[in-house]
């Protein structure tokens, strides 16, 4: 609907000012972040958040009071958790069919094991769990937000870390192995996605390939 529509770009505006990009580029860099969250900009996006998802919750509850929707939701295009383990379905489309698989909590990088994320399951396996699933999503990730906002210590306004530090390979606190192939894994929307790594003798990346 348009009113999605609007709040979509609500969001991503916040993901801009946390950012200082829509699409969430620029703030993350090797060995850290690029700047530190004060906590104008920390009460500003918690605020920010909180309206937009009071007006996101609206619309969904429109969908979901909705006989007609529901009625092409409950029992269509259903995938057993037996069919989705043939398939090897991962994401949301997994979870909506009783299958815990999820990243985060199968292969959780450091944030994920000291602030552990709600993960949504169902298990009829129909459009309306996968609809539910997304609904759920939602919630556990906002409520995975506020924590993650509100145990971050404020930093002093305008504090940055100085871009030269992160330009200088030779200035990074961490160290490449020379000779190996390495892989990490995360959630992407749709399920995993999976990072492979292949270093020279010289410990310089040789190739890189995400498949998603």
């Amino acid at each position: 609907s348009s009113d999605l529509g609007r709040i979509r770009g609500d969001i991503l505006n916040l993901t801009a000012l946390l950012c200082g990009n829509r699409f969430g580029r620029g703030l993350i860099i090797p060995g850290g972040t690029r700047y530190n969250l004060d906590r104008e900009r920390k009460t500003t996006l918690l605020k920010r958040l909180r309206t937009s998802l009071k007006e996101l919750y609206h619309a969904s509850d429109l969908l979901w009071r909705s006989p007609s929707v529901m009625a092409r939701f409950e029992g269509c295009g259903t995938v057993d958790k037996e069919t989705a383990l043939s398939l090897g379905l991962v994401g949301p489309a997994a979870r909506a069919s009783g299958l815990e698989r999820d990243c985060r909590k199968n292969f959780p990088s450091p944030a994920y094991i000291k602030t552990p994320l709600r993960i949504v399951k169902e298990a009829a396996g129909d459009v309306y769990s996968r609809a539910f699933i997304r609904r759920g999503e939602l919630e556990a990730s906002a409520e995975y937000i506020e924590k993650i906002l509100s145990d971050t210590p404020d930093s002093p306004s305008g504090e940055t870390c100085q871009e030269k530090e992160f330009l200088n390979p030779a200035s990074l606190k961490y160290s490449i192995a020379p000779d190996h192939l390495a892989f990490a894994m995360e959630e992407g929307w749709r399920g995993e996605v999976c990072h492979a790594a292949v270093t020279d003798r010289q410990g310089n990346l040789r190739t890189y390939k995400i498949i998603d």
